[in-house]
């Protein structure tokens, strides 16, 4: 019995979704009884929307349509225009069913029902030729614009936001806006494009124009009393019904077509997609059809197109190794003939003021001078040996990290001492030293190499003093989830947003006059990169010519708790 009533239920479950399919497929011929008969109201002075025509009946963009709806739904729709305030007072009242045609807006629909939107409308400044005023900023730009609108909070609002102090001008209608701005006591008319446009051409005032710029947009569609869902809902579906069988377009082009400023691919955007659809099947056809006649052809000339195919992404991929090759060629003999200048020039002041101490009559004061310029020299020919060894070790695979509990406050102050120490050897006392630190020393814990930590550091505060003549240089870090981002910014010489990303090549800088300028071997940055890279981070790099560089790179905390702990 269970059984029996469970294939019973299965069946009348099918029967339902049936019917509701069927529904679906067949809205367009669903009618409402012929008994039902409404009156709508509308404003007889809105072309195109609503008018009456010279036989004093309804007309308009909204008639056809309300009746279009009407007829497909079997609705006897009888439709009264007026004046729109006598008329929304009248429905107001309960003296009509719905209206033909009304902008949404929220007060609105506390009171109303509003069917589907089947219109759009935008708002638009309306010149004389050779105005001065082409948008709204050119509004807001005058002292005390004379503008002319309706008598909308919505219009006088907007315009009073965009200049206070405009004098503004309220009108009946559009022909007394438009007749008003034709005389020339005004500066615009700020109006709906689409009923400006239609009394422009009514009125042939071939003195004013309307400007491109659109603002406003309004949806606009039937309503109906709040006790109506039922009624919008069969009014909805009329017009999802004229709009499947191009009714609607049409009644749209009639009207409103010559107002459309959509492209031609937007409006004719159907007949493109089924002028494709025929296009790609011809196509397909006629390829199915090839290929069941020369089949053992194609699949020979396939072999023979693959064939080719690799064979010229082997020629293409020779190519590129040998451009590379012989740009690394290029690279390695200009960084060879670089580093033979950078090496020969210390060493030759360090050999030369050697000599100088050898001899027996220098005074005191000399002496520590050449001791001095030694010192200086044998630092930065140290500093170039080292750039070396660290990108050998980089490019065998030799870094080894060793991770260990420091403080990030002690590296920071440490690298503020010796940036201090460098700009005053380099003569660059004015530029401004400004540290970020907003952790307090518990806080900034961090567990990773210290000293692959500091060289990135250094190698980023000595580029920042390297290449800044004036202004500040920043060195800083905060807290990002379970990292920690430095970065050391400066106010120098910048670099082009096209060389940013050569710099981290290997014997390159930005422009090869700087080598020449201020020295180095061009590796500092691409150390920087490979150490943060081996302390599982990542490094940006962000630039402008003449502004500035700031570079940032990101390391992980680490486990502070379960390792031995060392302040640094």
């Amino acid at each position: 019995m269970t059984g029996r009533l469970t294939t019973c239920t299965y069946i009348v479950s099918t029967l339902f979704m049936a019917l509701v399919l069927c529904g679906e497929l067949k809205a367009q011929v669903i009618k409402k009884p012929d008994t039902l008969s409404l009156v709508f109201t509308g404003d007889d002075a809105y072309p195109p929307f609503e008018y009456l025509d010279e036989s004093g009946n309804p007309a308009g963009f909204d008639i056809e349509v309300m009746n279009a709806i009407a007829e497909v739904m079997g609705i006897k729709l009888s439709i009264q225009l007026g004046d729109w305030y006598e008329n929304l007072e009248k429905f107001d009242q309960g003296e009509y069913n719905g209206l033909a045609g009304a902008y949404y807006t929220d007060e609105r629909a506390e009171k109303y029902l509003f069917g589907s939107p089947y219109a759009r409308n935008f708002h638009t400044i309306f010149v004389r030729e050779g105005s001065p005023i082409n948008n709204l900023n050119d509004i807001q730009r005058l002292e005390r614009p004379s503008i002319i609108t309706q008598n909308s909070d919505v219009l006088i609002s907007f315009i009073k936001n965009y200049n206070k102090n405009a004098q503004i001008t309220i009108v009946r209608n559009y022909e007394q806006a438009l007749r008003l701005l034709a005389e020339g006591d005004h500066d615009c008319a700020i109006i709906s494009r689409i009923l400006g446009e239609y009394h422009i051409d009514k009125y042939a005032l071939t003195n004013i124009k309307s400007l491109q710029e659109e603002f406003l947009p309004r949806e606009y569609s039937f309503a109906m009393h709040k006790n109506d869902s039922i009624l919008v809902s069969i009014f909805n579906q009329g017009l999802r019904i004229i709009r499947n069988t191009g009714k609607y377009d049409k009644i749209k082009n009639k009207y409103l077509g010559k107002y459309d400023k959509q492209s031609f691919s937007e409006r004719y955007l159907q007949y493109i997609k089924f002028s494709l659809g025929i296009l790609i099947l011809i196509i397909i056809t006629f390829y199915v059809y090839s290929f069941s006649l020369k089949k053992q052809v194609r699949l020979k000339t396939k072999q023979l197109e693959i064939e080719l195919e690799e064979k010229r992404k082997t020629e293409d991929m020779l190519l590129v190794e040998r451009d590379k090759a012989r740009e690394a060629d290029k690279l390695k003999s200009a960084f060879l003939a670089n580093m033979s200048h950078e090496i020969r020039t210390p060493m030759n002041a360090i050999v030369g003021f050697s000599r100088l101490l050898e001899e027996s009559d220098i005074s005191q004061t000399e002496r520590s001078e050449y001791v001095n310029i030694i010192n200086k020299n044998s630092e930065t020919l140290l500093a170039l040996i080292n750039d070396i060894i660290d990108l050998a070790k980089i490019e065998s695979g030799q870094i080894i990290v060793e991770k260990i509990n420091f403080c990030i406050n002690n590296s920071i102050k440490a690298q503020i001492e010796t940036l201090r120490h460098e700009l005053k050897n380099k003569g660059k006392e004015d530029i401004e030293i400004i540290h970020e630190i907003p952790l307090s020393d518990d806080q900034a814990m961090i567990n990773t190499d210290i000293v692959r930590l500091n060289q990135v550091l250094t190698n980023l505060t000595s580029n920042a003093a390297k290449f800044t003549d004036s202004g500040s240089i920043t060195i800083g870090y905060r807290k990002e989830d379970e990292y920690i981002r430095f970065y050391v910014e400066d106010t120098g010489i910048g670099i082009p947003k096209e060389k940013q990303e050569i710099i981290f090549d290997q014997f390159r800088q930005a422009d090869d006059s700087y080598t020449r300028k201020y020295g180095g071997t061009g590796l500092g940055l691409t150390i920087c990169r490979e150490l943060v890279h081996a302390l599982e981070g990542q490094l940006s790099l962000t630039s402008t010519k003449g502004k500035g560089t700031r570079v940032e790179f990101i390391v992980p905390q680490g486990n502070i708790e379960n390792t031995d702990s060392s302040k640094a």
